[in-house]
């Protein structure tokens, strides 16, 4: 027998395997020691590492070549002429909010070297709350405008225009590979399905726009409480500066407010699954040193900021339309809900009356009545709940009774849902879902071997196939029986079988088979947007050229458009000051000089396209009328040769068609070009 007093020699075992997040890894005995490195919340792995650069190689070299996806070529097709520098499919006329008004002010914008302040936008410092690039240290906060402090101003859209698509995919995945403790397969199933979704793609991205800063804040917040890296820390402190500043300045609280509830309650339930409370005492004082830092930089940024739009605010807030919008919500249109069901049959000239336009008709498939049935059965079974799912749940009914229901005034107040009518809220319920689904895919067996009784399995599958028969049949009742008897059918079925194999999740191939058939159908929206090189329909434009020799002559002579007002796009891609077209803050100074009385003031006090036309009498008179179909449009009939433009300022006038001598007796001719024709005035 040994001594007791000798010491008996074991070797050393190693524990056979550690969690890198919760990836489990087997360390071969033959190892000193456990590798953790503080940087694995998100396990950035070989194919992490390659779907994350493969993403920034295409972004940068689509960009660098001048590929985007505007639909900036309808500005010839809108004028029949042939559209330039479309590679692949077809601009969408729908998107004149975007090839019509804020990319021509946005490449007016560069042209006339980022102004803070651009009359031909509205009146104030207009393009800081359009979020347009300006002379401005604020812009060190906002990487998606750096680009045009460096690059030419094609190259510079091509970048802006590609962050929204590039980076959003790429932040949207490592928020899936927290919230699903890095399960790569279904990150990059969550990231594709939201981009592909036709909210995103129908309306030019502006969406996914707003995701990007939530989605760094939830990702510098995960590393800010979790992280025991100092540089991690640090460097989650920088990017939560960034990316707070830059949500909350892309001023849109229609989208903002539920946003930020939804990124809230995704945090909240992030927070609550990992429940690791005692790597957040580690370091606490690193921890709250960073966010106090953050907050204070953030507020000085804000202050200064507000000092920048506050008298364009304030103008704004007090106009006819939008003015001081407030809702209680409710009131959502009919068979709009699931309207996404019928997505396949829709398109931008075919879509019922009733949903508007294909932008407005546009939305997320909804998956969370089979997932709350899932959740349901789940818990009569074996008593257990997902803590993540359920906060998510929480949500997802509040906004479906704010869109359905509505709140009491106060709550609406308190909530700030009252700034988000409930038609802007629903595509944020269809995001809601859209991250509850990938969650439940994402999720594990509570059981391993837990099987579906046959009994169960009848029931709930004949419970699914009635849900997905209410829905098709009471959306397409909604819409006045819009979708032929065939697409009903094909609709039923497709959605059942999609219904029963996320239902059924765990079963072998469930997930493979649902994530294949979900993208599939998704993959329509790919046309949405064509793919389009440079800006050659708006640069090399007959009218643009034109103007363009005259601005370069005379950088501050001020413009007016009689006629049609969209060829004021063609003005301010120049950067030239126009007087009239779209307006984002009304030009109040201005129209005091043309209304002294202010009568008028409840037609031109609003957001407007503002046109001009040629009324002339002995008295100099001139008349406002508000278009009575379009409360954003409205025409000043008034002498193109009154003396009040002259004291406005306006030296040249564009005819978007052939003058009468008597309508130019004050102007000499200056050039033409196509239908247009350009005037100086003699007075000036």
């Amino acid at each position: 027998m040994p001594n007791k007093n000798q010491k008996s020699k074991k070797k050393a075992s190693w524990p056979a395997s550690t969690h890198v997040g919760t990836t489990a890894k087997r360390i071969p005995s033959k190892l000193p020691a456990v590798v953790h490195s503080d940087f694995s919340l998100i396990n950035l792995d070989k194919r992490s590492i390659l779907f994350l650069i493969t993403l920034l190689v295409i972004y940068i070299v689509l960009s660098l070549f001048k590929i985007h996806s505007s639909s900036i070529g309808c500005l010839d097709l809108n004028f029949n002429m042939e559209p330039k520098g479309i590679l692949w499919g077809t601009p969408r006329l729908v998107r004149q909010d975007e090839w019509l008004i804020s990319t021509p002010e946005l490449i007016g914008q560069y042209q006339a070297g980022f102004p803070l302040s651009n009359p031909s936008l509205g009146e104030g410092n207009v393009p800081a709350i359009l979020g347009f690039p300006i002379k401005d240290f604020t812009m060190l906060l906002r990487p998606n405008l750096w680009p045009y402090f460096v690059f030419d101003v094609e190259t510079a859209f091509a970048l802006s225009w590609n962050f929204n698509i590039f980076i959003f995919i790429a932040t949207s995945f490592m928020v899936f590979m927290l919230l699903t403790r890095n399960n790569f397969w279904i990150s990059c199933f969550g990231a594709i399905f939201i981009f592909l979704s036709s909210p995103v793609q129908w309306w030019s991205y502006t969406l996914s726009g707003l995701m990007i800063p939530l989605n760094l804040i939830f990702i510098a917040l995960a590393y800010v409480l979790y992280s025991k890296n100092y540089k991690a820390i640090s460097l989650a402190g920088l990017l939560l500066l960034v990316a707070s500043f830059s949500f909350i300045v892309n001023l849109y609280p229609p989208w903002q407010v539920p946003l930020f509830y939804l990124y809230f309650f995704l945090l909240a339930g992030y927070v609550v699954k990992e429940a690791n409370f005692k790597v957040t005492r580690e370091k606490l004082w690193l921890r709250a040193g960073v966010v106090s830092t953050v907050l204070i930089i953030t507020a000085a940024f804000l202050f200064h900021q507000y000092g920048l739009v506050k008298h364009s605010y304030e103008v704004l807030a007090n106009t006819i339309y939008p003015g001081k919008r407030s809702t209680n919500g409710g009131g959502l249109v009919k068979g709009k809900f699931f309207s996404e069901f019928f997505g396949l049959f829709m398109g931008e000239f075919k879509h019922p009356q009733k949903l508007v336009n294909i932008c407005e008709a546009s939305n997320f498939i909804m998956f969370f009545p089979v997932i709350f049935l899932g959740m349901g059965y789940r818990y009569i079974r074996e008593k257990k709940i997902d803590r993540q799912q359920m906060l998510l749940s929480i949500l997802l009914i509040v906004f479906l009774i704010w869109i359905f229901l509505g709140f009491i005034p106060i709550l609406s107040k308190v909530t700030l849902m009252s700034f988000s009518p409930s038609f802007r809220t629903l595509p944020v319920v269809g995001l809601a879902n859209c991250f509850l689904l990938t969650l439940w895919l994402g999720s594990k067996k509570s059981t391993p071997n837990r099987k579906y009784p046959k009994a169960d399995t009848i029931l709930l599958s004949i419970i699914t196939l009635g849900l997905t028969i209410f829905i098709t049949i009471r959306t397409n009742n909604a819409l006045d029986k819009y979708f032929s008897t065939g697409q009903l059918l094909f609709v039923c079925i497709f959605f059942t079988l999609v219904y029963l194999l996320v239902l059924y999740k765990d079963i072998k191939y469930a997930k493979l088979i649902a994530g294949l058939l979900i993208i599939g159908i998704s993959m329509r929206n790919m046309n949405v947007n064509p793919i389009t090189s440079g800006l050659s329909a708006a640069l090399e434009n007959a009218i643009v050229t034109a103007t363009k020799a005259i601005y370069d002559k005379e950088p501050y002579a001020r413009w007016a458009v009689f006629g049609n007002p969209q060829f004021t796009s063609f003005l301010k891609i120049n950067g030239i000051n126009v007087f009239n077209g779209v307006k984002h803050v009304p030009p109040i100074k201005d129209m005091r000089v043309l209304d002294s009385t202010g009568r008028n003031d409840s037609i031109y006090n609003r957001y407007a396209y503002i046109a001009f036309t040629n009324f002339i009498d002995w008295r100099d008179s001139l008349y406002f009328r508000l278009l009575p179909t379009n409360v954003d449009y409205y025409t000043i009939y008034m002498d193109a040769c009154s003396p009040r433009l002259k004291a406005l300022g306006v030296k040249y006038v564009l005819f978007t068609y052939q003058p009468q001598e008597f309508e130019i007796r004050c102007m000499s001719f200056v050039s033409s070009a196509g239908s247009t024709y350009i005037y100086k005035r003699k007075d000036e």
